[in-house]
């Protein structure tokens, strides 16, 4: 069964050994590619999983998943989204898979750089699968722009990473890389 985890809620994880897909990816004027992957997660998992999702604006299609209370008193708490966000997307690259999917925007927001979280945060896990495994997977589509940087940046620091162009491409390769762990 697949249950989804949002923002601020938390269970302790070092007692429930269920694993974490964490999805990473633009969200303030990105298509609602969260949602589009949480369906596919739920269609195609044939194991216990959480989801961690940093949007919080979902449809209510999800409402009967939604982990609606905070696990027991010993479960982590987090007064800011961004705590959140970096406890489970540590654990998911350790113990599950944390999943980048860089879609090309809806919009344009002439305010707010495009990505601008989600770059830096490649960045960052980049930089640590060099030197530890962790269990990462980026799909993209045509159109994000910078993708073939970002690309050829992993390509150079990790030969064997791969890349893929759909959605549902980079759904499959997150699930799978849980089952293999």
């Amino acid at each position: 069964m697949v249950k989804l985890l949002v923002p601020l809620r938390s269970i302790n994880l070092l007692e429930d050994e269920t694993p974490v897909l964490f999805l990473a990816g633009p969200i303030n004027s990105a298509p609602p590619w969260q949602e589009e992957a949480i369906r596919l997660v739920k269609e195609l998992a044939d194991y216990e999983l959480y989801i961690a999702c940093p949007k919080y604006e979902l449809s209510n299609n999800f409402r009967d998943i939604i982990v609606n209370e905070d696990g027991p008193i010993d479960a982590p708490c987090f007064e800011k989204q961004l705590l959140w966000e970096r406890y489970y997307m540590h654990f998911a690259a350790s113990s599950g898979a944390l999943m980048f999917w860089l879609p090309k925007p809806a919009r344009h927001d002439c305010e707010r750089t495009y990505a601008r979280d989600t770059r830096g945060e490649l960045g960052e896990y980049r930089g640590l699968m060099q030197y530890g495994g962790l269990n990462v997977v980026i799909g993209g589509e045509e159109g994000f722009d910078g993708l073939k940087v970002i690309k050829e940046n992993f390509l150079d620091a990790l030969m064997s990473m791969r890349f893929y162009e759909t959605l549902e491409d980079t759904v499959k390769a997150a699930l799978e890389l849980i089952r293999r762990d």
